[in-house]
């Protein structure tokens, strides 16, 4: 509102009324100097305003309500003057009874604040601005009904409605646009080439939203090409508003339309070029649709052999499109004739399908493209600068888009099949060792049972006589894979399940070895992680009482228990021939310690005790570790 400084009623005198250094007040964020009655009209105060005008004569009643404050304002470096009147004060702020009362005494509607002591806008141009905050609906219903004039400049040459469209009014806005509606004046009026038009400045000046200036649009084809070129994005609202105006049909809108609106468009919103092209394409006009109406089922069939050729590697289309000059549906109903390209749509003799259909008529903006009415009308594509900007069109796309998905599909599809040749190489190499290697151990075990078809555990105790030694394989030691043997079921249906088929594979070193699978849930560390032995009690020679304490291995779900044995050797020596007796088992689960009691006899060439992972069925692993019997000293420890 701005600071004001006000005298007491007691202290008004006539002279007030006239003296313009008798108030200060600011208007517009200017330091203002007027009259008392400046001061009652910028707040609104009617009956302030009254006293003051009731202590003066008829003749300084006139004056006093024509005198002007004033104020000054720097532009470019340069002092200028300014100057109004209390209605331009009043109106500003929304009194109407203030305003009323002033008109009442004499004040014009077209009388004008001054701007370096020129006219620059009259009383409705200050109510539209209101300051900047736009106007109350109120105030310009009021002025516009007391005959104030819509269509007068201001020093800048802008109507009243620029004024509205600048501050962002959108009430004040639609009331003004319908009042102009009726008095005939439409935005072609308000064409200038020095002054934007009304849309224009709104955009420009950014307060009002994109759906604001939809609707603050006038619904005609100058308000969509402005929003065609200043803002595409406001277009799908503004279309929405535009498919209800009966008076302006697809086809006028088309025509309105140019090669450079659409590509102008479709760079800067895609979507909205879309909504332009749906809104210019519409039911072709019909000239007589009680003889000849538009088909509502229409031939979806092939037409001629190309269309038949094309069908063979593409899905059904859901467009059948062909271009025409003639935008109507017309019919000669003197002859009972129709067109013979309606053949194309009424026909349907072309076989199914036969569906629903809608005919449409696209926007002329293609016609100068499609149009063949000549045999050279394709010439136009031969053209070189045409032939580029096609290419660069579908080249550009390709590149931008759709090539990004297709070499994401081409890099995922050549690793997806590297990896498929890798694990076949795998395989296929992979197999041939163990083929091998079953055949041999099936060939030990008939030699001691007769034929490779018996009990499992007779083919297991083949195996183990028959173990193979490192060198067999440069220093792999490869165990059976019997999940990869080609046995009938009634070899393995006693006492051997599927998941205990497993194979043993380790590197070359002392007790180094893992379970790997070729049966499921098989790939486990399965080796023994350390034994320990304490000191010999037993003063005999030959004789032990030790205690003896296994470290489990790291993964027991495939192994049952752990066999401790009399050993010849140690297990950096290797494993063939290695054990001198079982001592007993420690199964899964259970203690991990044992004692071997006084006077336990050690049997001859026995020098270590050795510890292996057992699974029933399968026996114990070839892999194990060990540690010496020492009669009383302290036992050694053996760590993996």
């Amino acid at each position: 509102m701005g600071d004001s400084r006000r005298l007491s009623y007691r202290e008004v005198s006539h002279v007030g009324v006239l003296d313009r250094s008798a108030g200060e007040f600011c208007w517009n964020c200017r330091p203002c100097k007027g009259t008392e009655l400046h001061i009652a009209a910028l707040e609104g105060d009617r009956e302030a305003a009254k006293r003051l005008v009731s202590l003066a004569s008829e003749e300084e009643q006139r004056v006093a309500v024509t005198s002007r404050f004033t104020y000054e304002t720097i532009f470019n470096d340069k002092e200028q003057e300014g100057s109004g009147e209390a209605i331009h004060l009043a109106v500003s702020r929304g009194h109407v009874q203030v305003a009323k009362y002033l008109l009442s005494l004499g004040a014009e509607l077209e009388n004008t604040v001054s701007r370096d002591h020129r006219p620059h806008y009259n009383v409705l141009h200050a109510a539209m601005f209101a300051e900047g905050r736009g106007g109350s609906l109120e105030i310009i219903k009021y002025l516009l009904e007391a005959k104030a004039s819509p269509m007068i400049k201001n020093l800048d040459g802008r109507y009243p409605l620029h004024i509205a469209f600048m501050t962002g009014n959108v009430q004040v806005i639609t009331f003004l646009r319908e009042f102009l509606l009726k008095e005939g004046i439409e935005q072609h009026h308000y064409q200038d080439s020095k002054v934007p038009l009304p849309l224009s400045l709104g955009i420009c000046e950014g307060k009002m939203s994109e759906e604001q200036l939809s609707d603050a649009a006038e619904l005609s084809t100058l308000s969509l090409t402005t929003f065609i070129s200043e803002c595409p994005q406001c277009i799908p609202s503004f279309l929405k508003r535009f498919s209800k105006v009966e008076h302006i049909s697809a086809k006028d809108l088309a025509r309105s339309l140019t090669r450079f609106d659409i590509a102008r468009v479709l760079r800067e919103s895609p979507e909205a070029a879309m909504a332009l092209l749906d809104h210019a394409t519409d039911l072709p006009e019909c000239s007589n649709p009680g003889w000849h109406s538009l088909p509502t089922r229409v031939s979806f069939a092939p037409r001629n052999f190309a269309h038949k050729f094309q069908e063979l590697f593409n899905p059904p289309t859901e467009y059948f499109t062909f271009y025409e000059e003639q935008h109507t549906w017309e019919y000669d109903s003197l002859r009972f004739q129709a067109p013979k390209w309606h053949s194309v749509l009424t026909d349907r003799s072309f076989g199914r399908p036969i569906v629903d259909a809608e005919v449409q008529a696209c926007a002329e903006v293609f016609a100068a493209i499609c149009d063949s009415g000549s045999a050279d009308g394709l010439g136009i594509f031969d053209n070189d600068v045409v032939h580029a900007a096609i290419t660069l069109a579908i080249t550009h796309v390709f590149w931008s888009g759709c090539s990004r998905a297709d070499l994401t599909i081409v890099l995922l599809s050549a690793w997806g099949l590297a990896l498929l040749i890798l694990e076949e190489m795998f395989l296929r190499s992979y197999s041939n060792s163990e083929e091998v290697f079953a055949e041999r151990s099936l060939l030990a075990h008939g030699g001691h049972g007769g034929h490779a078809s018996g009990d499992v555990s007779d083919i297991m105790s083949g195996l183990q006589e028959n173990p193979r030694s490192q060198q067999d394989r440069g220093g792999l030691s490869i165990g059976v894979d019997l999940c990869s043997i080609d046995m009938p079921r009634s070899s393995i249906a006693d006492g051997l399940e599927a998941e205990a088929l497993r194979k043993e594979v380790s590197t070359k070193g002392e007790g180094k070895g893992k379970l790997k699978a070729a049966c499921p849930n098989v790939h486990l560390d399965t080796r023994v992680a350390e034994v320990q032995v304490s000191v010999d009690s037993d003063p005999d020679p030959q004789q032990l009482q030790v205690k003896v304490a296994i470290t489990p291995a790291k993964a027991e779900s495939s192994i049952d228990a752990y066999a401790l044995f009399w050993g010849k050797q140690s297990c950096d020596s290797g494993v063939e021939n290695a054990k001198n007796g079982h001592i007993r088992d420690f199964k899964v689960g259970e203690s991990m310690e044992a004692e071997l009691p006084v006077d336990t006899l050690v049997p001859d060439g026995s020098t270590h005790l050795l510890v292996f992972a057992r699974k029933d069925g399968l026996g114990e692993s070839d892999f194990c570790v060990s540690v010496p019997i020492e009669d009383n000293r302290e036992a050694a420890k053996k760590e993996l």
